[in-house]
């Protein structure tokens, strides 16, 4: 596209008077200062072309012309040497070509040619030792300032002739020397200034500009592209590092604050030094960021590691601190303290603002790279470890504020006719960007050898233990993906129990809660993961069930849950129990169920399959710890169980009640359907069929211990009754047995039969049903399934000879096991005759087996149904999907008014049970039904609802 004709006649005329001024042979005379005027102006047309027209050919027109290009890298020469400029025109000169340079690194590139055009520009920057006159120009003006504090007036004449811009501002800016008090040169001016932004536009170009490549960029030209700005960026952070413009720049910006409020320059000048430092700081942050991990990272850390960096960074940081909470400044000196400025995110000063003012994120992410090296004692404030860490704690103090302050919008109300007092709050977008961070930086200090050289090693744990939970409580609402990950990894769980000696090699839980269990129950972790998942329930698409099947998907935690549910408090373990099992119910199972979303990746599928898989990887991981403890060794008492593993077998025996309905459920729908054919496992996702079978692995792990608690040692046969035929047993393992191969001898097949012997010990005549009626199938179809005498008698073949000898069965416990298999089919014969047989040798046959199975050492662990449903009085309505409040066990339940022996959290569950069994069940007042009363609950609540 052809230029306009003015921008045309700019070009070319910048082209001309720019060779003039360079000296370039053959470009006539060097120019005079009308002629310098003329080439200022051009040079601000040519640089709002770049502004307005971004996205325009008209900015491609002026990019291939390289003629143009070379006269801006001409004028950027002159400008940083800082040469003829103790004349206003050509100081002005000096201003305009920066000002065209800069506007042109922040060019847009929705092509790939014009990010090729501006990294190669941006290296031949680099190349002309831009930085390097940058960083001269720095430390000239710190000197300066430097020699003014020493001596005032006289510091000023005994400046070297060759200070550059700083003589120059001294000397030749007539505008800002007469602003500045008397006797007192403004060394802080607009070229330095300006050397910052050039700074910041190169440290910005490979995540800004050059970064956002358009849509239209092939694969190929955005890897050339990606290679091209890796070699930028390497020669960029070498420059940073070789010249030191970083440390310069930051000393620059510390001697003009100390001048400004010593009143030896104009306080407003000192403040924009600050600011435009700290913002290109802060840009070499966001890349030292982006790069982390590749070549040219260590240079530009080194470039920002320098002692006047790390003051300003820490300085700003702490005067942003104090202003917000009033606490301790470490040291930092009061010129400093109530004079820097407090960054806002638009860069203006907050100090002497009102009412609700937003801080500038990047403030504290330097901070904390700044802290992150501190080792040792240090010449700056903090100085040791312990300051460190209060530092970091603050801010996360800071981070909670801001977080409230959000929260509660209601409660921000006009003061009257007074301003609101000022307060500082971080913006919602940035609590998570810097708390991520920050818990990242304070984990490594904790769990650092500097925690126990300090002797502190408990209490710093224990304290961030409770800010990770409180910022994970309040802050992940405004979380995007990758923080709600870095959240979810930093609650994971890294304890792993000490073992112990014995056979099973079992994960005995210690006497005494280990200090990371202590710390996480303290901070409030069990009550994080309830508030997550009644979250979760309300809002499945929420940041905070984003939060949970995170964390659901580590192993850590998974184990973690059951060393947390041992040492817990009883009733708060019960209530993240009935929580989950609510999930389950309402929210797990009836989204798989369902097909909705079945073959797609999905939030809420994600979460409905991390709700299965966590609970079954809990109920799995509980069985070593409660084996452990209820082992019995052939002619051995019973281990003894210890307290820990005590209030585990209750918790558990709870979670049983309420996890395996819905899991059995799954099963029977979902597993076994697949099985049939019924299902396409093409069409669905791999994350439900492993959920689904998830479920089905965790009905088998526990059905055999719920089966065993039918001996009659143990002596709760009718209780667990009720909860096989809760969860539909007899249905289930009739399903598995039609799927089951008829050949072999593997350990499923004898796992699974062992379970069918004692479930038909515990139910007889729901198993009788069952054999009738899959004897009636067998006769119409030919064929023989599920219950089947027939079946049944096949796989009791199966236990006997050498097929069960290959099997994980000893001898002994393997004929045992052969014997009662026998039995079952004989018994099943019986009935399928129309006998009446009351499985008299089956029982037999059970007791006979070996008592030190890890199977019995379940069940003995296990408490009865009605004990472990006494931890937590829950509503009886079983599709009850209240998920009001933090926790399970603040809801208000109130008494049937009729019976007094069920309770309901609303009308709605009441009447939702009434028409589903509880009219049959209601008996007039009653015995109230066992369990814990709700912290709320009085006599009163046992009216009608």
């Amino acid at each position: 596209m052809a230029l306009p004709e003015t921008l045309r006649d700019a070009a070319m005329r910048l082209t001309a008077l720019a060779a003039r001024h360079a000296g370039i042979p053959r470009s006539a005379l060097p120019l005079d200062a009308e002629e310098a005027g003329q080439l200022t102006e051009v040079l601000f047309v040519v640089a709002w072309a770049f502004i307005e027209e971004d996205d325009s050919s008209v900015v491609d027109a002026l990019l291939s012309d390289d003629r143009l290009l070379l006269a801006l890298l001409r004028l950027v020469a002159f400008a940083v040497r800082g040469l003829k400029q103790n004349d206003l025109a050509f100081r002005d000169v000096a201003e305009g070509a920066l000002h065209a340079t800069v506007s042109l690194l922040r060019l847009k590139t929705p092509t790939a040619w014009r990010a090729r055009v501006l990294l190669g520009f941006g290296r031949k920057l680099l190349r002309m030792d831009t930085l390097q006159c940058c960083s001269s120009a720095f430390a000239e003006g710190a000197a300066a300032l430097e020699a003014i504090a020493a001596g005032g007036a006289a510091g000023a004449e005994a400046r070297p002739a060759e200070a550059g811009l700083v003589a120059a501002a001294a000397d030749g800016a007539a505008g800002a020397a007469a602003q500045a008090p008397q006797g007192q040169p403004a060394v802080v001016e607009f070229e330095l200034n300006t050397f910052c932004v050039l700074v910041r536009s190169l440290l910005g170009m490979p995540a800004g500009s050059v970064g956002a490549l358009g849509a239209q960029c092939s694969a190929r030209q955005r890897q050339k592209l990606g290679e091209q700005r890796q070699l930028f960026v390497r020669e960029l952070a070498a420059a940073l590092r070789d010249s030191r413009v970083l440390e310069h720049c930051a000393r620059w910006a510390l001697r003009a604050q100390l001048a400004g409020a010593a009143g030896q320059v104009l306080e407003g000048l000192a403040g924009s030094a600050v600011r435009t430092s700290a913002n290109t700081l802060a840009q070499a942050d966001a890349m030292a960021t982006q790069i982390q991990g590749q070549s040219a990272a260590p240079a530009l850390r080194e470039a920002l590691s320098g002692p006047s960096v790390r003051h300003l960074v820490l300085s700003l940081g702490l005067a942003a601190l104090c202003a917000a909470d009033g606490g301790s400044s470490h040291g930092l000196p009061d010129e400093l303290l109530l004079h820097l400025p407090i960054l806002g995110v638009a860069g203006e000063d907050l100090r002497g603002m009102h009412g609700r003012q937003r801080l500038e994120c990047s403030t504290f992410r330097c901070v904390l790279w700044a802290l992150e090296d501190v080792t040792v004692a240090s010449a700056t404030p903090p100085r040791d470890w312990r300051s460190v860490v209060a530092l970091l704690h603050r801010l996360g103090s800071l981070l909670l504020a801001s977080a409230r302050a959000w929260a509660d919008e209601a409660a921000v109300v006009e003061a009257g006719p007074q301003p609101p007092a000022l307060q500082l709050v971080l913006d919602t977008t940035s609590i998570t960007a810097i708390a991520v961070p920050l818990l990242e930086q304070y984990r490594r200090l904790v769990g650092g050898h500097q925690a126990a050289a300090a002797g502190v090693p408990e209490l710093a744990e224990a304290a961030w233990w409770r800010l990770a939970v409180d910022l994970a409580m309040r802050c992940v609402r405004w979380a995007n993906a990758s923080e709600v990950a870095a959240l979810a990894d930093l609650l994971g769980l890294e304890w792993v129990p000490v073992p112990t000696d014995g056979v099973l090699a079992a994960e005995r839980p210690p006497a005494a809660a280990p200090r990371v269990v202590v710390a996480a129950l303290t901070s409030g972790w069990l009550p994080l993961w309830e508030r997550l998942l009644r979250c979760a329930g309300r809002e499945p698409l929420s940041p905070e069930a984003s939060l949970l099947t995170r964390m659901l998907g580590e192993a850590g935690n998974r184990a973690g849950v059951c060393h947390m549910l041992a040492c817990c408090d009883p009733r708060q373990g019960a209530a993240l129990v009935a929580t989950w099992g609510k999930l389950l119910r309402t929210l797990a199972v009836p989204q798989l169920l369902s097909g909705v979303d079945e073959g797609a990746d999905t939030p809420r599928t994600a979460l409905a399959c991390a709700l299965i898989s966590g609970a079954v990887a809990v109920l799995i991981a509980a069985v070593r710890p409660l084996a452990a403890g209820w082992h019995q060794y052939p002619g051995e008492a019973a281990a003894e169980a210890m307290p820990p593993q005590l209030q585990l077998a209750r918790l558990l025996s709870f979670a049983l009640c309420e996890w395996l309905p819905p899991l059995a459920r799954l099963a029977r729908e979902r597993v076994l359907a697949m099985r049939d054919g019924q299902l396409d496992r093409q069409a669905m996702h791999v994350k439900t069929i492993s959920a689904s079978t998830d479920a089905a692995s965790g009905i088998l792990r526990w059905l055999p211990a719920l089966a065993r608690c039918s001996d009659a040692e143990l002596g709760r046969a009718a209780e667990e009754a009720v909860l096989l035929r809760e969860i539909g047993a007899v249905a289930l393992l009739g399903k598995m047995l039609m799927h089951l191969p008829v050949a072999g001898g593997s350990a499923d097949q004898l796992i699974l039969v062992d379970i069918c012997c004692c479930v038909a010990v515990a139910c007889p005549g729901e198993v009788r049903q069952a054999v009738l009626a899959a004897t009636a199938e067998a006769a119409a179809a030919a064929s023989s399934g599920g219950w089947s005498p027939q079946r049944l008698r096949v796989l009791a073949d199966l236990c006997t000879g050498e097929a069960a000898g290959g099997a994980a069965l000893d001898a002994a416990d393997g004929a045992a096991l052969a014997a009662a298999a026998s039995a079952l089919a004989s018994q099943a014969e019986l009935w399928a005759a129309g006998g009446g047989e009351d499985g008299g040798e089956l029982v037999r046959a059970l007791a006979a087996r070996a008592p030190g199975s890890v199977f019995n050492a379940q069940a003995r662990a296990l408490t009865s149904s009605p004990e472990a449903r006494a931890l937590l009085r829950t509503c009886a309505n079983p599709v009850c999907d209240n998920l009001a409040g933090d926790s399970e066990a603040e809801l208000l339940l109130r008494a049937c008014g009729r019976c007094g022996g069920a309770w309901y959290c609303r009308k709605e569950c009441l009447a939702a049970h009434w028409r589903v069994g509880h009219r049959e069940a209601c008996t007039g007042r009653g015995v109230t039904a066992a369990g814990a009363a709700g912290p709320r609950e009085s006599a009163a609540a046992s009216s009608a609802l």
